[in-house]
């Protein structure tokens, strides 16, 4: 279903200045969301975002245009959906030690949580 109408997008930045969770899920759109959070991506939230190709390719943009804003931050796989669909854990290198633990005890990391280092 088709809605049609205009949005009004306003940048994260523009009204808060820190968070410590951010969760992205915007079927494609992820990009142009990280470009308006990224003075609160400097305080080093922890981020849980889906990657959906065909979302991303829509737009023009691959998993990498997200990706490269996350060098200093430790990836994890949480849920693969299909070959084309995944969530992802980004947690700061610095604050992963805290939570390893958790995550690892979590009913999820049976789903084959893998880490990667950016």
């Amino acid at each position: 279903m088709d809605l049609g109408g205009e949005l009004t997008a306003i940048p994260l930045d523009s009204t808060i200045e820190k968070a410590d969770f951010i969760k992205i899920d915007a079927e494609g759109f992820e990009p142009f969301i990280i470009d308006g959070c990224k003075k609160i991506l400097e305080t080093k939230p922890i981020v849980a975002i889906e990657i959906n190709h065909v979302g991303l390719s829509k737009y023009g943009f691959t998993e990498y245009d997200i990706l490269n804003h996350f060098n200093d931050h430790i990836a994890i796989e949480v849920y693969f959906y299909a070959e084309y669909q995944y969530d992802l854990l980004l947690i700061p290198m610095e604050k992963y030690n805290q939570y390893k633990d958790i995550l690892l005890k979590h009913p999820m990391s049976s789903l084959k949580i893998k880490h990667i280092q950016l």
